[in-house]
């Protein structure tokens, strides 16, 4: 007998949760250590056996390797003017291969290789025990009670997108159900990877216009995948105006999007450096200054604000924790996105308080301070 998996995760990966693999090896004698190769061509970990002769692993330690460089960031640019809406995402869900070998005090070895598929999220205990419970097959990576019915907010004229993981085969035919308007759109998949379909690539709202039309204020969309229904996505569409847009990297491992409002405050923090350069070395009726004062460093903070329903404030919520927010360069609607249409910025470190109006409604303040100013130092 070989290296034998005593137990694994099932299901997809959170990758930012314990995925603990527990193995063994009952053939060879005197057994060593275990090498866990990650992905091909990577450096193994090695793994020491318990007392037991056991091996275990928590691949939330190891997956970094797999996650590369930069995990959020978001190599998406659709392009509504050549048609297509439902756009494949290899990067927001991966897919790879361990192998977990044994050695003996000789060197040999004998593995076994596993297969996992990873999405990027990070589970809270209650959330991914509904999640288990419901056994979804395919859902929306947006916050959700149950993991049926889903929200979000399209601002007219912004970039915007809802992405879906399909965990069924392939070639399926995906239906979108405007239940509101009674109309309806479908595409087919081929594969496996995250969907993501896109309303507005900022300039065109083909998809709101033309393919599944979309209601002001509110609509209801039925998600079906071969005619057998999944989800429910309550869509509010907001009219086009202006205001600071932020796009985020949520908990459930894709992107969230809001519109705050135009007005905001406006704050820049100026640090000197103490150390003064000296530069008076002349006769004292010669001199206009006997010191040049230090560098500076500068960043600029908004204090944004924003109103939102009750059952917006999930989506809100997921800000805060975000590893990667991002603000949007432009201020109107109807700009074409490009690699340039983000910058990183950083959400400040605080303690939000839920303040719940009387009509029900939620304010929300939040403090982004956008990259340090490039200065004028020597």
């Amino acid at each position: 007998m070989a290296t034998t998996i005593i137990s694994q995760p099932n299901g997809i990966l959170p990758a930012f949760n314990n995925s603990i693999v527990k193995w063994e090896n009952t053939t060879l004698s005197n057994v060593k250590y275990s090498e866990v190769y990650m992905i091909s061509g990577s450096l193994p970990f090695i793994i020491y056996p318990a007392p037991d002769g056991t091996f275990t692993i928590n691949m939330k330690d190891a997956i970094k390797v797999v996650l590369g460089d930069e995990p959020f960031k978001d190599y998406l640019l659709p392009n509504l003017s050549l048609g297509d809406w439902v756009y494949e995402d290899d990067n927001l869900k991966t897919v790879f291969n361990t192998e977990f070998r044994v050695c003996d005090d000789n060197g040999t070895c004998q593995g076994k290789s596993l297969g996992f598929r990873l999405i990027k999220s990070a589970e809270d205990m209650i959330g991914y025990r509904m999640k288990l419970d419901a056994s979804p097959d395919m859902y929306l990576m947006l916050p959700s009670e149950n993991n049926v019915d889903f929200k979000a907010t399209y601002f007219e004229g912004y970039p915007f997108e809802v992405a879906m993981i399909n965990m069924e085969g392939t070639n399926k035919t995906l239906k979108i159900k405007n239940v509101t308007t009674g109309m309806e759109a479908s595409k087919t998949t081929n594969n496996l990877n995250v969907k993501r379909i896109v309303v507005s690539d900022g300039a065109y709202d083909l998809t709101t216009e033309d393919i599944l039309p979309l209601t002001p204020q509110q609509n209801r969309l039925e998600i079906y995948v071969n005619d057998v229904f999944k989800n429910n996505l309550i869509l509010d569409r907001v009219d086009a105006k202006c205001g600071v847009y932020l796009k985020w990297f949520n908990r459930n491992g894709a992107y969230s999007y809001w519109l705050f409002d135009k007005f905001f405050d406006d704050s820049i923090t100026v640090k000197t450096d103490k150390n003064r350069y000296y530069v008076g070395y002349d006769n004292l009726e010669n001199l206009t200054k006997k010191y040049q004062t230090g560098n500076k460093t500068a960043t600029r903070s908004y204090t944004l604000t924003t109103t939102v329903k009750k059952e917006d404030y999930k989506t809100i919520e997921s800000l805060y924790m975000s590893p990667s927010v991002e603000m949007y360069v432009h201020q109107t609607p109807f700009n074409q996105i490009s690699d340039k249409s983000f910058i990183n910025v950083d959400v400040d470190d605080k303690t939000y308080l839920v303040s719940e109006q009387k009509n029900g409604k939620i304010q929300v303040k939040v403090t982004i301070t956008l990259p340090e100013y490039d200065m004028q130092n020597y």
